[in-house]
């Protein structure tokens, strides 16, 4: 949700035309690595499905809502985007009742309606100084609160939640009881993740470091999958160990792994080798 609300930040349309390029960017970048991330289960002797073509490949998903959610913010009239309350109501009516829409996976509909109000908040949070409000809440009130949080997720892993926190899944289940426990939790969900958001933006510091890691947020997102598959192979064979203290140290390595291997040019181009090649073509002319 975080990582969300950040994107809907950063979404506000100054140049219609660079905006228009971005959303082109990201959509070529999708096509590209779901391309890739079909190809090598093949190689393998995997088959080619329905799903290669209708459900983004693991974490790609989340190229395709940021792309529906870029184009509702350019395509919605700017005298209705005025209307800031209205227009955060009905996200949260929508998210809520789009568990309720009997479809998943496909084409990422069920977490771009379900995440909306997480993107509509990050593009209203642009309005006013949200970092002079956040600041009024004393550090270790969010330390605890994170602290609380932690503990409460550390001790319900053994439960499956993820209808909770994927979004990804509608509410029906075989038993209505079932059904009506997971329309609640994710009116639980909401609220309790823009308070976490929240926590973890008071205590995270204003580095200009940390500002030109978020240039590489793209590129950490898309590799880190292909590092995190390839860590995985090697662990599930017994040849690095496996325990909750080294899974941190692999996310740390991972981490400035990815920094590093992001300053590597080839890497970055193939995210959208063709704007890089229009781009460089335009600069000759």
């Amino acid at each position: 949700p975080l990582f969300i609300f950040v994107s809907g930040r950063f979404s506000h349309i100054r140049d219609r035309q660079r905006y228009k390029k971005g959303i082109i960017r990201l959509f070529e970048t999708f096509i590209i690595f779901q391309i890739i991330r079909t190809a090598i289960p093949l190689l393998h002797g995997g088959k080619l499905t329905s799903d290669c073509f209708t459900t983004p490949n693991w974490i790609l998903w989340y190229l395709v809502a940021l792309i529906y959610w870029r184009l509702m913010v350019y395509f919605i009239p700017e005298k209705w985007l005025k209307h800031r309350k209205r227009i955060v109501a009905i996200s949260i009516c929508i998210s809520l009742l789009a568990g309720f829409i009997p479809i998943g996976h496909p084409f990422v509909v069920q977490r771009t309606l379900a995440f909306l109000p997480f993107f509509v908040l990050g593009y209203y949070s642009k309005d006013f100084d949200i970092k002079s409000h956040i600041n009024k809440i004393p550090p270790i009130a969010a330390i605890v609160v994170l602290c609380a949080a932690f503990c409460i997720l550390f001790f319900t892993m053994n439960i499956n939640l993820s209808f909770v926190h994927h979004c990804s899944f509608p509410y029906w289940a075989n038993d209505m009881s079932h059904t009506f426990l997971r329309f609640v939790a994710r009116c639980v969900f909401i609220p309790s993740s823009l308070i976490l958001c929240v926590m973890v933006m008071r205590i995270v510091p204003a580095k200009t470091t940390l500002a030109k890691w978020g240039n590489a947020t793209m590129f950490i997102y898309i590799y880190h999958s292909f590092v995190v598959n390839f860590l995985d192979a090697i662990i599930h064979r017994n040849i690095l160990p496996r325990n909750a203290a080294m899974l941190f140290v692999y996310s740390v390595i991972i981490t400035f792994g990815l920094l590093l291997l992001s300053r590597f040019k080839p890497l970055n181009i193939l995210l959208n080798p063709i704007t890089h090649y229009k781009d460089k073509c335009s600069q000759k002319k």
